[in-house]
C-alpha cells in the first residue's frame, strides 16, 4: 500500500495577527498517526492503542477487535481479551455518552468520575419509575457484594441467589426481589457507581457471557474514586484535546457526553492558563484548540509522503471523537453514507486520512462488502483489496476456530 517513502515538513499557515490556520491535510496526517492508523505509526501493545485513543469504543462486540487489527503490528484476536482477563491492564466500563468502552487502568478514574452523575442518575430514574425504595436497593446491594465475595457470577446466577436472603429482605420490607427487572436495573446503578464490574467470559470475538465481579476485587490496584469529579471533568477534556485536537467545543461536547456549559468553562479555564492554542484549518472556520505541548509536537511533525488506505471500525473512536469538525475526514455529500440516522459512524475505508467508503461484515458467508462513495483509483482498488482481504482472513480464523485461544 506504499508509493513512496519521502517526507516533509507539514506547512502551518498564518492568515493573521493572533489566528493559526493549519492545512486540512496536515492536520489528517498527524490525528491518524497520534491513531496509529497511517503507515509508520502502528503500536505494539493493546494498551498502548487504548490510551492513545482515550479508550476502546465497545458497544457493539466487533468493533475494539477490527479498531486494533487496523493499528497493531502482527495483531491477533486473543490480545485483546488477554489484556482484559488475563493480564488485567484494561476494563470495560460505561463512561462517554453512557456507551461502553475499554480503558487503561489509569485512564479509568478518569472517564469513571468525570461521567458518573449523569450515568447514575439515569439509573436512579429507572428505579424511580420502577417505584423501588432506597430501602430495597441497600439491601440488595450488601446481598450483591456477599454473593460476589466468592467469584465473579451472571446476572441470572445473582438474581437467583438473592432468593437465598428471603428472611433479611422480609425484614428490610423488601417486596421487590422476584422481579428480574427490578435486579437488572439495580445491577445496572451497581456497575455505574463502581461497585460491581463487567467481565465478558466468551471465547469468541462475536459473542458476550456477561459475568459481573466486585470492582475492588476484581481489580485491587483500580481506584475509581481518587479523583474529585470536577479534577476528572478537567482531565478528561484536557486529554481528549491532547489526543485528538484540534478540536471544537462542540466536538468535546459530543465525544464526552458532558454538557456545552461544563466544557466551555473548562476551556476558558485552560485559555487563561495558557494551556491551550486556538486554531483554524483550510475549510474549517470553527475555532479548534490543541494543547500546547501538542502543538508543538506537530509543527515538528513529518509523516510519510506515502499514500495509504486502512478499514476502520463501525464507531472507530478516530471518526467518534469529532462531531462539529466531522468535515475535516469526510466529504459533507457523503454524511448520510458515513453516519447512521443517530449519528453512528459505519465501518469505513479511510485513504489518506480521507474516508472514501464504507464496508460491513456478512456474518452468513463471512465475508467483507465494501461501497466506495465514488469509483476507486487502480491503486486505490489494489490497496482496498489488499486491506479487505487480510481482516477478512483474521476474521475468518476466529470464526472458524470459534475460540480466542
Amino acid at each position: 500500500m506504499q508509493t513512496s517513502s519521502k517526507t516533509a515538513k507539514l506547512p502551518l499557515i498564518v492568515s493573521r495577527p493572533g489566528t493559526i490556520k493549519l492545512s486540512l491535510r496536515a492536520v489528517q496526517q498527524y490525528v491518524f498517526s497520534k491513531h496509529h492508523v497511517a503507515p509508520g505509526s502502528q503500536a505494539n501493545q493493546v494498551s498502548q492503542v487504548a490510551q492513545s485513543l482515550f479508550g476502546l469504543h465497545a458497544a457493539r462486540l466487533p468493533t475494539p477487535y477490527v479498531t486494533l487489527h487496523s493499528r497493531l503490528t502482527n495483531y491477533q484476536t486473543q490480545d485483546l481479551r488477554h489484556s482484559l482477563l488475563v493480564r488485567r491492564e484494561l476494563i470495560k466500563l460505561r463512561c462517554m455518552r453512557r456507551t461502553l468502552h475499554i480503558v487503561p487502568l489509569n485512564l479509568a478514574p478518569v472517564v469513571h468520575q468525570a461521567t458518573r452523575t449523569f450515568r447514575v442518575a439515569g439509573c436512579i430514574r429507572t428505579l424511580r419509575s420502577l417505584q423501588i425504595s432506597s430501602t430495597t436497593i441497600e439491601a440488595i446491594r450488601q446481598i450483591v457484594i456477599e454473593i460476589l465475595q466468592a467469584l465473579p457470577r451472571s446476572a441470572k446466577d445473582i438474581h437467583t441467589l438473592i432468593a437465598e436472603y428471603t428472611d433479611r429482605l422480609t425484614l428490610h420490607r423488601v417486596r421487590t426481589t422476584q422481579n428480574a427487572m427490578d435486579i437488572r436495573a439495580i445491577l445496572k446503578l451497581l456497575w455505574e457507581e463502581g461497585t460491581i464490574c463487567y467481565i465478558n467470559r466468551s471465547e469468541r470475538w462475536d459473542a458476550e457471557v456477561r459475568f459481573f465481579g466486585l470492582t475492588t476485587q476484581e481489580y485491587p490496584q483500580l481506584h475509581l474514586d481518587s479523583l474529585s469529579e470536577n479534577d476528572a471533568i478537567d482531565q478528561l477534556i484536557y486529554f481528549h484535546i491532547q489526543q485528538y485536537g484540534p478540536v471544537s467545543a462542540k466536538d468535546i461536547a459530543w465525544w464526552s457526553g458532558l454538557g456545552n456549559c461544563s466544557v466551555n468553562t473548562v476551556l476558558a479555564k485552560f485559555l487563561d492558563q495558557r494551556r491551550l492554542v486556538q486554531v483554524t484549518a483550510t475549510g474549517i472556520d470553527t475555532p479548534m484548540f490543541m494543547t500546547l505541548s501538542d502543538y508543538e509536537i506537530f509543527t515538528a511533525f513529518q509523516p510519510n509522503q506515502e499514500q495509504w488506505l486502512n478499514l476502520l471500525a463501525y464507531e472507530d473512536p478516530s471518526l467518534k471523537g469529532y462531531f462539529e469538525t466531522r468535515c475535516r475526514y469526510v466529504d459533507r455529500r457523503y454524511y448520510d453514507l458515513l453516519f447512521n440516522q443517530i449519528g453512528e459512524a459505519r465501518a469505513s475505508i479511510v485513504f489518506c486520512g480521507q474516508i472514501i467508503g464504507v464496508w460491513d461484515w456478512d456474518k452468513k458467508t463471512q465475508t467483507i462488502h465494501t461501497r466506495p462513495f465514488e469509483p476507486l483509483s487502480k491503486n486505490q482498488s489494489s490497496w482496498l483489496v489488499a486491506a479487505q482481504t487480510k481482516l477478512e482472513e483474521q476474521l475468518q480464523e476466529d470464526a472458524l476456530q470459534g475460540r480466542l485461544f
